[in-house]
């Protein structure tokens, strides 16, 4: 996860002045699926749009966590609304990362579901 962010949002992306940025559909929501091929392919199209729509560099974190509610439903927004928005330091100083918050839903969607997956088949 955190490979595939700082490739595609580590920096800014900067176009030459005669260039238009393409207007781009938002990505899919993601649910909550325990799918760890379909998160991952989740995220790669929510962090390529990102990029493209200048959501890149450390200066747009903060600004990122705040978009990824809008691109969850159902239990993976629950689940951000309780852990993430009502948890939100005071300080922007101790505010949590992008990268956080992504490891924390694939924790919760993906390595949880998982470990249930693999207990029950035993």
């Amino acid at each position: 996860i955190t490979r595939i962010v700082d490739r595609q949002l580590g920096e800014e992306l900067n176009l030459p002045a005669r260039i238009r940025p393409p207007k781009l559909d938002t990505p899919p929501k993601f649910t909550g699926t325990d799918n760890h091929v379909e998160f991952i392919k989740w995220l790669e199209r929510l962090v390529a749009w990102m990029r493209t729509s200048f959501y890149g560099g450390p200066d747009a974190d903060e600004y990122r966590v705040s978009i990824l509610k809008n691109l969850l439903d159902g239990a993976a927004l629950e689940w951000y609304i309780e852990f993430i928005d009502n948890n939100r330091p005071e300080s922007s100083e101790d505010q949590v990362e992008f990268i956080e918050v992504l490891c924390a839903l694939h924790r919760r969607f993906i390595t949880t579901a998982t470990a249930h997956h693999a207990l029950r088949d035993f």
